[in-house]
C-alpha cells in the first residue's frame, strides 16, 4: 500500500511539472486563446459587468427550456442565431488580484494532479501487467478524460479545435510520463 501512495504521488508531481512546462514553455498552454487589446478588454468587461449579477457559465445566445420545448419558438430561435455570434462566457463579478491567487491555483493545481495519480496507482495496482503496459493504460485514463471532458466541450460549446487538440495533447503525454513514474515504482503484479 504504501508502494502504490509513493508511486501515485510520484506520478502526480510528474504530470504537474509536465503541465507546467507545457503551459510555460511550449505553446500548448496558448493554443486556441486569442490576445484581446486592452481597450477591447476594459469594454467587454463593463459591458458584462453591467449586465450579469452573478458568478456562473453563460452561453450566447440561449434560451430557457420551456422555449426549446416549443416547437415554434425552437425554429424562430434558429432562425434568429444564424447571424448571431456565440459565446461562451465563465463570469465572476470580482475576480479579485489574479496573480496574488496563482500560488493558491498552483497548490491545488497540485493536489488535484496527485488524487488523480494516487487514483491512477491504485487502479494500475489491480492489474497483471508488465511496467511499460501500466504506464500505456495511465496514458490512456489521460485520453479517455479529454475524450469524455475536451471533445465535447469542442462539440457542444465551440471550445476551438487547436485549444482542445492542445488538451488532449497535455493530458495524453503527461499521464503518459506520470504513468511511467508510477509503474517505475510499482513492482508488475503477477498473473
Amino acid at each position: 500500500m504504501i508502494r502504490t501512495i509513493l508511486a501515485g504521488l510520484a506520478g502526480g508531481v510528474v504530470v504537474f511539472f509536465w503541465g507546467a512546462l507545457a503551459h510555460m514553455v511550449l505553446p500548448l498552454g496558448n493554443m486556441g486563446l486569442v490576445e484581446i487589446d486592452e481597450p477591447v478588454q476594459q469594454v467587454a468587461l463593463q459591458g458584462l459587468d453591467a449586465q450579469l449579477d452573478h458568478p456562473g457559465v453563460y452561453l450566447l445566445p440561449m434560451m430557457s427550456e420551456a422555449q426549446w420545448n416549443d416547437e415554434a419558438q425552437a425554429k424562430a430561435f434558429g432562425e434568429r442565431t444564424r447571424e448571431l455570434p456565440f459565446a461562451f462566457i465563465v463570469y465572476e463579478p470580482k475576480a479579485g488580484d489574479m496573480m496574488a491567487r496563482f500560488g493558491a491555483h498552483l497548490g491545488t493545481q497540485w493536489v488535484t494532479d496527485s488524487l488523480a495519480g494516487l487514483l491512477a496507482a491504485f487502479m494500475v495496482s489491480l492489474v497483471a501487467l508488465g511496467r511499460f503496459q501500466r504506464a500505456l493504460l495511465v496514458a490512456g485514463f489521460g485520453l479517455f478524460a479529454s475524450l469524455v471532458v475536451a471533445l465535447p466541450q469542442w462539440n457542444w460549446y465551440r471550445f476551438p479545435t487547436d485549444f482542445t487538440l492542445a488538451v488532449v495533447i497535455t493530458q495524453t503525454v503527461g499521464w503518459l510520463l506520470g504513468g511511467l513514474a508510477i509503474a517505475g515504482i510499482l513492482r508488475p503484479k503477477a498473473g
